[in-house]
C-alpha cells in the first residue's frame, strides 16, 4: 500500500524568508475589498524577518473595539476627541456660515416686512377720502364738519361738488364699487334751516341720525379702516358736534328765556337741543365672515407652502428619468405636469370653504361663477409661485430654495396687510405681486368690492407672470442642464485618474485601509522582494 504525498501549493512568483505565502494573499484580498472581518481579525505572519503584527491585546478598549467590528457597529466618538478634529471643524465652520446667511436673511429680508408696516399709521393722510356738504355756505352743522375734517388732516379730505353725487346711491358706487375714495362724510340737504325749523316748531319726528353720514366699505381693507380710518373720523366730528351742541343749546336758550312757546317746543322735541346731530356710520362693505381671513390672508401663504411641496416632490421623483429625456421632454415635463397638479390642488383649496360657509355667491353673480371663479385664480397664482420656485431651483439649486422661499413670502404678504398707499414708495413693486392681486380677486368675490372688470385686470397681472416665467423658464433649465453636464465631466475626470494610480505593494508602511465609512483601520505593513 503505497503513502499518498500530500499537494504541494501552486507556486509563487513572490519569495520571503521567514514569512508565509498567506501574507500575499491577506494583501491582495485587501486590495481588492474582499477581507471579511474575521480575516482582519487574525493577525498576519510576519515578513522578511520583522514581526509586524495586528495590534490584538487583552485590554478592554481593545476587546470594545473588537466588540464593535464583529457587530458591523462604527466606532462612536465624544464630539471633543482628537480623532474628529478635522471633522468638527468642517462642521463648525458649517455652522459659522449658516449662522452668517441666517443673519443677513433677518435684516435684508425680514426688514422688508417690517420696513412695511412701521410708518403706516403716519402714512394714513395718503388715503383719499370726501366730503360733500348739502349744507349749503352758511349753515353751520355744513361748515363744522367741513372745518374739523380738514383740520385733522389724518385723511386727504377733499371736498367734492355735491352735484357729481347726488344720492346715497351714487355715493356708495364712487366707495364700495369704483373705490374713488376710503371714505366719504355727507352732510345731509339743507340740513341747519332744517334743525332750526324743528326746533322751532317742536317736531318731535326730527331724527339726529339723518344729519350727518358717513360711508366706508370694511371689506375693502378690513385691517386699516374701522381702526385707522373710521375711528379718528368719529372722534373729530364727535368732539367738534360736541362744541356745536353746546353753542346752538346757548344761543337758543337766551331766545326762549321770554318765550314760552320756544320753552314748550323744546320740550316736544329735547333731541334737536341735546342731540341734535349724529354721525351715522354706513358700512358698506361689512367684513361679516371671520373665515374669510383664511383664505385672503393667512390661506395666501399656503398657496406658497403648496406649490413648494409639489416643485420639491417634483424635484426628488425626477431625478431618475430626467437624465434620460431629451431637453424639450424635460422641460415639458417640468412645466405640464406640475400645472395639472396644481389645478387638482386649486379645487381642493376652493372646496376647503365650503364646510365653513365662505360665501362664494357676495359678489352677486351666482355662487357656482364664484365657486369657478376662486378655483381659477387659485390655480393662476399656484402656477405662477410654482414657476417661480421652479426657476430659482434651476438657479441656486435645493441648498437655498428655502433663503429664497423666506424673501418670496415676505416680498408678497407685506403687500397685502395695510394698503399700499400708507407704506413708502419701495412698496408699490407690490402692484405686481401675485400676492395683491389673488386677495382682491378674492375679496372681490367674498365681498363684492370694485368693479367687476377689475377682477379681468387682476387675472391679467396673474397671466403676464405666467407668459414672462413660461418664456424665461427654458433658459434656467438649460443652463441647469449645463452645470450638471460639466460636474459629471469633472466628476468622471477625477474617477479616471483615481483608477490610473498603480497598486503599490511597496507602499510605505503607514498606508491605511479604511473599513466602515473610515471608523475602523488596518494597519500592513509592506512585503519586500529579496
Amino acid at each position: 500500500m503505497s503513502t499518498q504525498r500530500p499537494s504541494q501549493p501552486s507556486p509563487n512568483p513572490f519569495r520571503f524568508s521567514n514569512g508565509s505565502q498567506n501574507t500575499v494573499s491577506t494583501i491582495e484580498r485587501l486590495h481588492r475589498g474582499s477581507m471579511t472581518s474575521s480575516q482582519l481579525q487574525q493577525p498576519p505572519i510576519a515578513a522578511s524577518g520583522k514581526a509586524h503584527k495586528l495590534e490584538n491585546n487583552n485590554s478592554p478598549a481593545a476587546n470594545n473595539d473588537d466588540s464593535d467590528r464583529e457587530s458591523g457597529r462604527a466606532k462612536e466618538y465624544g464630539f471633543w476627541a482628537p480623532e474628529l478634529a478635522a471633522l468638527r471643524k468642517e462642521y463648525l465652520i458649517g455652522i459659522a456660515r449658516l449662522t452668517a446667511m441666517v443673519t443677513i436673511l433677518v435684516w435684508g429680508v425680514l426688514g422688508i416686512y417690517w420696513g412695511g408696516l412701521w410708518t403706516a399709521s403716519s402714512k394714513v393722510h395718503n388715503l383719499t377720502a370726501y366730503i360733500i356738504n348739502r349744507d349749503g355756505p352758511t349753515g353751520i352743522i355744513g361748515n363744522t364738519t367741513q372745518n374739523a375734517l380738514l383740520g385733522s388732516m389724518h385723511l386727504k379730505w377733499q371736498v367734492i361738488d355735491p352735484t357729481l353725487y347726488p344720492d346715497a346711491a351714487s355715493i356708495e358706487q364712487a366707495i364700495a364699487t369704483d373705490e374713488k375714495a376710503w371714505l366719504a362724510v355727507e352732510v345731509t340737504q339743507d340740513v341747519s334751516s332744517r334743525l332750526s325749523t324743528a326746533r322751532t316748531n317742536g317736531d318731535a319726528s326730527w331724527n339726529s341720525q339723518d344729519t350727518v353720514i358717513m360711508y366706508y366699505s370694511e371689506a375693502r381693507a378690513n385691517t386699516v379702516i374701522p381702526g385707522m380710518v373710521v375711528s379718528p373720523t368719529l372722534k373729530v366730528l364727535e368732539s367738534a358736534f360736541a362744541n356745536m351742541t353746546v353753542t346752538l343749546a346757548q344761543q337758543y336758550l337766551r331766545s326762549a328765556m321770554t318765550n314760552t312757546t320756544a320753552l314748550e317746543a323744546v320740550e316736544r322735541a329735547p333731541q334737536t337741543l341735546v342731540t341734535p346731530v349724529i354721525v351715522t356710520a354706513q358700512n358698506l362693505r361689512a367684513w361679516d365672515q371671520t373665515v374669510a381671513t383664511a383664505p385672503t390672508f393667512v390661506g395666501l401663504i399656503y398657496v406658497v407652502i403648496l406649490a413648494l411641496n409639489v416643485t420639491l416632490g417634483n424635484f426628488g421623483m425626477r431625478q431618475a428619468i430626467q437624465g434620460k429625456l431629451k431637453l424639450s421632454s424635460m422641460i415639458a415635463m417640468r412645466i405640464i405636469i406640475p400645472v395639472i397638479v396644481y389645478l387638482f390642488l386649486s379645487f381642493q383649496y376652493a372646496m376647503l370653504n365650503l364646510p365653513f360657509k365662505l360665501h362664494f355667491d357676495g359678489w352677486k353673480l351666482g355662487f357656482g361663477a364664484g365657486f369657478l371663479t376662486f378655483v381659477a385664480a387659485t390655480w393662476c397664482g399656484m402656477t405662477v409661485l410654482g414657476l417661480i420656485i421652479e426657476c430659482v431651483l434651476a438657479i441656486v439649486g435645493s441648498a437655498f430654495i428655502g433663503f429664497f422661499l423666506i424673501l418670496l413670502i415676505i416680498a408678497n404678504v407685506v403687500t397685502v396687510v395695510y394698503p399700499i398707499p400708507m407704506m413708502p414708495a419701495f412698496f408699490r413693486y407690490g402692484y405686481a405681486m401675485p400676492f395683491y392681486h389673488l386677495k382682491n380677486i378674492y375679496v372681490h368675490i367674498v365681498y363684492n368690492t370694485s368693479k367687476h372688470i377689475l377682477v379681468l385686470y387682476h387675472f391679467g397681472i396673474l397671466f403676464a407672470w405666467i407668459a414672462m416665467l413660461l418664456a424665461t423658464f427654458p433658459l434656467w433649465i438649460v443652463l441647469e442642464r449645463r452645470r450638471g453636464i460639466e460636474a459629471q465631466e469633472k466628476a468622471a475626470e477625477e474617477a479616471a485618474n483615481n483608477s490610473e494610480q498603480p497598486n503599490d505593494f511597496s507602499a510605505p508602511p503607514s498606508r491605511q485601509y479604511d473599513r466602515e465609512q473610515g471608523d475602523e483601520k488596518v494597519q500592513h505593513t509592506s512585503v519586500g522582494q529579496p
